[in-house]
């Protein structure tokens, strides 16, 4: 039964407090991370449309890794980072030889801490935007600038009354001016919220009379990052449809309304009795409880996903969108 973060809440309080574990919500969110980081579940699956426009993307920040992809009606094979540096491979994607070409697919270039970088020579100066009344908190970002020193900033922070329809009384100057102070990043290597948000926090830089929109963060991930793709054989001319099957990255729950996104608070409580017994020391009692709380989401899972029917076995993809000639080409 699914239930929402209050009733676990309730439910789960007795042992978040006699475990000493703090405050109870918090306590439910760390062990709800621990289960969410353990496998790729079934119940953290989604399946995502995107259209793109782009030769790199970034996944919203409830995404993690790409499981599965058709570009445009077609099924295409996934490639890691490190597949620029395989001996075997085609070398440096972004810098081929003449006469190579682009293999086709989806890679993943791995995380990085904004979902677009800044697009200057010269660098952006960054402002942040969201609902919440930082007071002195300050959004730092660290990054290099054009020179390639790392350096600081912190983000001007600016107050939305109204979170969809964005800026309230601010014009692009009066934003610039507050910024002006600020250096302007070329890269970003990090960015840092300050603590107490209720809402996202949308950053953008300063880009010659526009705002470039960078990310979108979660008000309770301080540290936020973002996975990218790239689509090697990229054509400007073209927007990619894509479909996605994602892991979901878990975000922590803030409201009491937020669901659980697993239907049994027993997995719950077991790790939150794992994280009881590793905070004492007690690896072994630890590890017995976390493998109790992987099993018992293993034996739901199993339960709901069991098919009837027969499995048939297309090794070669014959008369599929999917076969190796049609979807795939390799530089020879």
């Amino acid at each position: 039964m699914i239930q929402t973060l209050g009733q676990a809440k309730k439910k789960l309080a007795q042992f978040a407090s006699s475990l000493g574990l703090g405050d109870v919500g918090s306590a439910v969110n760390s062990a709800l991370d621990e289960l969410a980081s353990t496998r790729n579940w079934q119940r953290l699956r989604r399946v995502r449309r995107f259209a793109i426009e782009a030769g790199t993307f970034a996944l919203p920040q409830d995404c993690g890794q790409i499981l599965r992809a058709c570009m445009n009606g077609v099924p295409v094979s996934l490639r890691g980072p490190d597949y620029d540096f395989l001996m075997s491979g085609p070398g440096d994607l972004d810098a081929l030889p003449e006469g190579y070409r682009y293999v086709t697919g989806l890679q993943d270039r791995g995380v990085f801490p904004v979902m677009y970088d800044p697009d200057s020579e010269d660098g952006l100066r960054l402002v942040a935007f969201g609902t919440d009344d930082i007071g002195s908190g300050t959004v730092r970002v660290i990054g290099t600038d054009a020179s390639g020193a790392r350096v600081t900033a912190t983000a001007v922070h600016k107050e939305w009354e109204d979170s969809l329809l964005g800026i309230d009384g601010e014009t692009y100057a009066t934003v610039a001016a507050a910024a002006a102070a600020q250096p302007a990043l070329v890269t970003v290597e990090r960015v840092i919220l300050p603590e107490g948000l209720t809402g996202y926090v949308s950053l953008y830089g300063l880009d010659g009379g526009d705002f470039a929109f960078l990310s979108s963060m979660h008000p309770n991930i301080r540290v936020p990052e973002f996975r990218r793709y790239r689509i090697p054989g990229y054509s400007a001319d073209e927007t990619y449809q894509l479909l996605a099957e994602v892991r979901t990255r878990f975000l922590p729950l803030v409201d009491d309304r937020d669901v659980i996104p697993f239907e049994s608070l027993l997995p719950v409580q077991y790790m939150l009795q794992s994280l009881f017994y590793m905070n004492s020391g007690e690896v072994k009692l630890a590890d017995d409880y976390r493998q109790r709380a992987e099993s018992a989401l293993v034996m739901r899972e199993a339960a709901d996903q069991e098919r009837a029917g027969v499995v048939v076995i297309n090794s070669q993809y014959t008369d599929s969108l999917g076969e190796s000639s049609v979807a795939d080409w390799y530089n020879i």
